[in-house]
């Protein structure tokens, strides 16, 4: 089992090393958005954007594998799989918003309330696995934790 340090230390690495591929995903992922805007019609970018989500998705199962296989606490690892899952369904949520209104001709007032209201559900939700995930498991690294990037990130 690994110290804290160590943990952040080597999920940093790991994170420098999908920062390519978090990249390109998620300019596949606008491109396909704007595309399926744009050609209304046509069923083509449709398949971009399920590929797109596809591959965000692997991304994040990836890094929720690495994630778990750095914690013994069985409940820890079930957090870490809402916490990925969660920032998931959030990156659908910020993407598709405006097409969903768009597309279905819906008003933007009423409908930017509920859309505010998910934000603070997500975001809700997020610091409190967070805050569990601290209770279960003291020497797991937390966001801000992982966020004071070590000097390999200026590889980049």
């Amino acid at each position: 089992v690994k110290t804290k340090a160590e943990r952040v230390s080597y999920i940093q690495e790991e994170k420098r090393q999908l920062a390519k591929p978090r990249f390109y995903s998620s300019l596949f992922y606008g491109i396909s958005i704007f595309l399926v805007v744009t050609f209304q019609e046509a069923y083509w970018p449709f398949v971009l954007l399920i590929a797109a989500l596809i591959w965000i998705a692997r991304i994040h199962m990836i890094e929720a594998e690495r994630d778990i296989e750095l914690t013994e606490k069985r409940r820890m690892k079930k957090n870490i799989q809402l916490q990925y899952t969660t920032n998931f369904v959030f990156i659908i949520l910020i993407g598709l918003f405006y097409p969903v209104l768009f597309m279905f001709d819906l008003p933007l007032f009423p409908n930017i309330f509920v859309y505010a209201l998910f934000v603070v559900v997500f975001l809700t939700l997020d610091t409190s696995l967070e805050r569990s995930g601290r209770r279960l498991d003291a020497e797991y690294p937390t966001k801000k934790e992982l966020r004071t990037y070590s000097k390999s990130w200026k590889k980049i």
